[in-house]
């Protein structure tokens, strides 16, 4: 079970991260909100911080604290050697961005 303290130093990790485009700390958020919200399922919840967080592999392999059995993300590069994210979950493991269209969260 993941503690309070643990949970406050991801998200000091990820204001870190993203000090220079504060809207990303802000899109996370909001996030976990819909999530939280029953707005959004699991797996959308994965693609939306795989597209957040594509590109930072600390914070990629930090959020899986918080996933459930079953799922996992991990960074990763495409073909042509760009960073993604692989995403791993009980129906199997796509490819972020490549198995899912671009999209900026």
């Amino acid at each position: 079970m993941l503690s309070v303290d643990e949970a406050v130093s991801f998200l000091d990790e990820i204001k870190l991260q993203f000090q220079r485009d504060p809207g990303k700390y802000d899109r996370f958020l909001d996030i976990m909100r819909d999530f939280r919200g029953d707005v959004i399922s699991t797996h959308e919840v994965l693609v939306r911080i795989s597209a957040l967080f594509n590109g930072y592999p600390e914070l990629v392999r930090g959020f899986n604290q918080f996933l459930p059995a079953g799922y996992k993300l991990e960074p990763s590069t495409d073909s042509s050697g760009r960073s993604a994210v692989l995403l791993n979950t009980p129906q199997g493991v796509t490819m972020y961005p490549r198995d899912y269209a671009r999209r900026d969260y």
